[in-house]
Formats: C-alpha cells, sequence, structure tokens
C-alpha cells in the first residue's frame, strides 16, 4: 500500500511541474526578470520550448510584438522585437529596394530585431515573393550593414533567367 501511495505522489508531482512549464503560471522569478528587463510589457503569456528547455514570453512593449527567451533560473537569453519600416536603417531599406522590391511581386513581408546575451544584435528581414512560399531572409548588422542572405531554392528558381540572354543582361547590368 506505501508502495502504491509513494506512485501516486510521484506521479502527481511529475504532472504537477509538467502542468506548471506549459501553462501560463511561471514562477514568481520568471515574471520579475522580464519587467527588470522590460518595464513596459503589457499583455504577457508564457509558454515552454521543449526543444531548448526555454519559457517563453509573448507580450506587447511600447505596442510591439515581443518574445523573449529565459533559462530556467530566469536569465534572459534573447528576444525578438517587430521592427517598422520606419525606425530601421535607411541603408536596410535602400538595400531592399534595390535588390529585392523593385519588382512589384516582392514585398517586405516583415523586419525584427534580433538580440541575443553575448551582446550580438542584428536585424532579419523577411522579403515575400509572389508565388514562393518560403520567404527570402536577408541578414543586416544593427547598423544596417547587410550581413547575408538565404534565398529559398524556390524563390532562385523564379528568379534567375533561364536564358544565355538573360544572364549577359544581368552581368552587363552589374546584378549577378
Amino acid at each position: 500500500m506505501k508502495n502504491i501511495n509513494l506512485v501516486f505522489f510521484i506521479l502527481f508531482c511529475f504532472a504537477s511541474v509538467i502542468t506548471l512549464a506549459q501553462s501560463s503560471v511561471v514562477p514568481s522569478f520568471l515574471n520579475d526578470s522580464l519587467i527588470a528587463k522590460y518595464p513596459e510589457a503589457e499583455k504577457i503569456t508564457w509558454s515552454f520550448e521543449d526543444s531548448s528547455s526555454l519559457f517563453v514570453a509573448n507580450f506587447k512593449h511600447f505596442k510591439k510584438d515581443v518574445i523573449a527567451k529565459y533559462n530556467k533560473n530566469g536569465v534572459w537569453e534573447r528576444s525578438i522585437t517587430e521592427a517598422n519600416q520606419r525606425e530601421i536603417p535607411y541603408l536596410i531599406g535602400d538595400y531592399i529596394r534595390d535588390k529585392y522590391t523593385k519588382e512589384l511581386t516582392n514585398t517586405i513581408d516583415k523586419i525584427s530585431i534580433y538580440e541575443f546575451k553575448n551582446g550580438e544584435t542584428y536585424y532579419l528581414a523577411l522579403i515575400k515573393s509572389q508565388g514562393v512560399k518560403e520567404r527570402v531572409k536577408v541578414y543586416f548588422s544593427i547598423s544596417g550593414k547587410f550581413l547575408k542572405v538565404i534565398e529559398p531554392k524556390e524563390y532562385l528558381q523564379k528568379n534567375t533567367p533561364k536564358t544565355k540572354e538573360g544572364l549577359e543582361n544581368m552581368i552587363l547590368n552589374d546584378d549577378f
């Protein structure tokens, strides 16, 4: 009988821990840590990311959507903040216009600021191209300097000239 009670007690404790991690109820130190970094945070919801073992806070901060991730000790690890086109460095806007949005079939889907606890910060612009499911990902430094681009295979196939003349025109126009 004692063994059965012990088994039920262990199962109850295990279920409680899982429920705590998956519900919106989190330890108070997580909320304290969030408010210390984002004092104006509103509409906070919490979840637990199994793949990284991090607590994830989704909230509004100065009317912007923010996702912040904290470890089990309440230490901030990283965050993603939405950015609007009016507040990004002009170099980013110029680069995107020159390389992607000249074509009416391409539009800026989203621009976000990624911040990490090691101090690394960068912008990620997602470019939507008509008829292409995946987004083009363009990375920029916080000052607006181009870092790298990831163009899905489907985008490259759609936007690569199929003829020798098209390729020659790209080279002549310095678009290559």
